[in-house]
This record gives structure tokens, sequence and C-alpha cells, in this order.
């Protein structure tokens, strides 16, 4: 028993202890830091400088860690302490130490735009390419926030432009999604592709450009390349996102570089469906003018004429009516704008106005359903009336006003 322990100890204990001897201490950046002490968090958070010199002068730290696995240089940097970065950064702290969410001073000063600090960062070697728990950045959260200066020292440092974060956004995509116009217009200048598109969404650059009223941006992505016909997850194009904001002017320049005027969302949807549901007449006219189809719908979709008496507004229904709209049209379900203005509460008017330019009240849905049945469903008294001719209609109803 007693030569197999020696034999044991010899072959395995002794090379252990031996080998932990002789390893090396971990370098002081791979070290989890305790709690740093007191005073040194409220050094850093209220911008004391000269205490702050004084407790690193007298052995505290410049690598030790607080809450969160912040740093000290990450605290500074997140308050906006310019020469606090730089004490810190002469004193030897670690640039590209990250917290527990993996973030970098680099990141909180391309978050916050602290041009300065982020370029005395980037002077110290911080990395452009590390990333956030996120998977986003300091050029993603630069655009997020519109930060151009901030973007443009990214760049100079050679960040990557078409960076993606896991749901495929870019930073062009980042700043032209919450509507950053100059960061999204520096980024495209700089080269970002113009066609990328979020994975799930299918969201391109120039599906966000097109809410902005001013078109210079929309057309600058179509110089470059941008495809005005781009289909986004649920068969949207371009187009239909300017008729959504009611940009006119984009859609006059979309509609002249070569968009579809009468293509289908996946729900059966035309530009002129978006328009309407919007209550952007205007844009509606607009269209209607370049020759969209005013009855187009697909499926169970409606045509037009029916989503302006749900949405109650007389001017549009007036307006496709004058484009030749069918009044009777119905939906695959059989549901007709009379039907529509029957069952919608406030819709009275816009159904008196149908019945006097001669909608045909007899009609029935797949159901076996007429006008003055919905009316009586949703127990509509107006519309009862109307329908049963114990209320004017039309013209008479508008003279007695």
């Amino acid at each position: 028993m007693n030569i197999l322990f020696l034999l044991f100890y010899t072959l395995i204990c002794v090379p252990l202890i031996v080998n932990a001897a002789d390893s090396s201490p971990p370098e002081p950046a791979t070290v989890k830091q305790q709690a740093i002490p007191r005073n040194l968090i409220d050094a850093a958070h209220k911008g004391d400088l000269q205490k702050l010199t004084d407790l690193l002068a007298a052995g505290e730290s410049v690598h030790a860690r607080g809450y969160n696995e912040e740093t000290l240089l990450i605290i500074a940097t997140r308050e906006g302490y310019l020469d606090m970065v730089r004490l810190l950064l002469e004193k030897g702290a670690d640039p590209n130490a990250v917290d527990d969410m993996k973030r970098s001073a680099l990141m909180f000063a391309a978050n916050d735009g602290f041009t300065k600090i982020a370029d005395l960062l980037l002077e110290k070697k911080a990395r452009v390419d590390l990333r956030s728990d996120q998977g986003r950045t300091a050029l993603h959260l630069a655009a997020l926030k519109g930060h151009t200066g901030v973007v443009k020292s990214l760049l100079a440092n050679k960040a990557d432009i078409e960076s993606m974060d896991p749901y495929g956004m870019t930073p062009l995509l980042a700043a032209i999604g919450v509507n950053h116009w100059d960061t999204a217009r520096f980024l495209v200048q700089s080269g970002a592709n113009v066609n990328v598109a979020l994975r799930k969404t299918r969201l391109t650059p120039l599906m966000f450009a097109v809410r902005n009223p001013d078109p210079a941006l929309a057309s600058m992505l179509i110089e470059r390349g941008a495809d005005v016909n781009a289909l986004n997850q649920g068969g949207v194009i371009p187009l239909m996102n300017a008729a959504t904001s009611g940009n006119d002017a984009v859609i006059d320049l979309l509609l002249k570089k070569g968009a579809r005027i009468n293509h289908l969302s996946r729900v059966g949807w035309t530009a002129l469906h978006y328009a309407v549901l919007n209550a952007h007449v205007d844009v509606a006219s607009l269209l209607i003018k370049n020759g969209i189809d005013v009855n187009a719908a697909r499926g169970a979709a409606t045509a037009p004429l029916t989503l302006a008496v749900v949405r109650k507004n007389l001017a549009a229904v007036k307006l496709l009516l004058q484009a030749g709209a069918d009044i009777n049209t119905s939906s695959k379900a059989g549901f007709t704008p009379l039907m529509a203005a029957a069952s919608t509460e406030g819709a009275s008017e816009i159904l008196g106005f149908l019945l006097a330019q001669g909608a045909d009240a007899s009609l029935k849905d797949g159901r076996g359903r007429t006008a003055l049945d919905w009316a009586k469903s949703k127990n509509l008294q107006p519309q009862i009336a109307l329908l049963t001719g114990t209320s004017p209609t039309g013209d008479e109803a508008t003279a007695k006003k």
C-alpha cells in the first residue's frame, strides 16, 4: 500500500505542484477585478481629476472595475470627461477593456457622440471591430444616434462600413432607419451598400429614405443603384412606403425612375390603397394621374374605394369615383363599398352619397347579406333609415344641411 501511495504521489501530485508553482500569473487585463473602492467610483463619476490622480498615485489600480464590470475608462468616457480619459490612458488603462455587456469605451463615446474622446481612444489603438453582446460595433452605435462626426472618425480608422448585427442591420440601415438623414447621406457617399436589406423584414435603405419629404436622399440612393422595385417581406415596394408617408415629391421621383405603379403587395394592395388608408388624398390623386388602376385588388383584399369608405374619407371616395372606380366593386367575400358604409359608424353621409350615385343596395355578400342587413347587424340607425327610405339621401340630404 505504501509503495502504491508513493508511486501515485511521485507520478501525479508532484508534477501538479511543480506546474502550479512555475505557472505565470495572468495579465492584469484578464483578471476579474473586485469592485473598485467607492472613492474611485465617485472620482470617476464626478470628473474629479485631482482626486483620481491622487488615488492612482497612492496605489489604486487603473485597471480596477466597478459595477457591471465597468472600468474607470468606461465611466470617464460615458460621462464625457476628456481630460480624465487622457489621464487614464496615460496611466495604462486598456482602451479595449469591456463591461459585462461587452461594451468598450469607444462604443460609449460613439453612442454619446463624444468625437474628441473617440479620436483619443482611436489614437491609443482602440479596436473598431469589437462587438457588444448585441452584436453591434461602435459604428452601428454612432449611426443609430446620428453622430456623423464619430462616424467619420471610425471610417477613417477602417471601421467596416458593411458590418452587420444579428438582424442584418448595417450602419447605413441603422442611421436611415431612425431618420438620421445627414449621417445616412455621409455613409452613402462613403460607399455603403445601398441595396442591403434587413434579414427578416427585407427592408432596404430606399424604403426608409422615402419617408423623408425631401427626395434628395432617395435620389442619391437611386443614382448609386438602389432598386426602386425591391420587395420587403410583405411584397411592398418603395412606392408603397412613399404613399404611406404621403410624400408626393418622392413618389414623382420613383415613378420617373421606373417604379411599378400597379404592383400588388402580398395582401393584394397597390400604392393607391396605402395612400387611401393614410388619408393622403393628394398622393392618391397623383397616382391616379400617373395611371394607377383604381379598381385593382387581389384575393381577399378590398378595392381602394371600399377602403376609403371604411376610413370615412368622403373626399377620397369622390376622387376615386370620378376616376372611374366601380361603385359596386366587391371583395372575394362579396363585400361592397355600400356594405362598408352601412356597417361603419359615422359613415352615413358617405352611404347617402353612394346611394345618390347609384350604388346597388340589393347586392348580397357571400353569406346572403345586403347593405341593410349589415346596418341592422350593427344597429346603426342613421344607415338603416337611409336604406329603408325614411331619411333623405344624396343631394336632398346635402340641401337640408
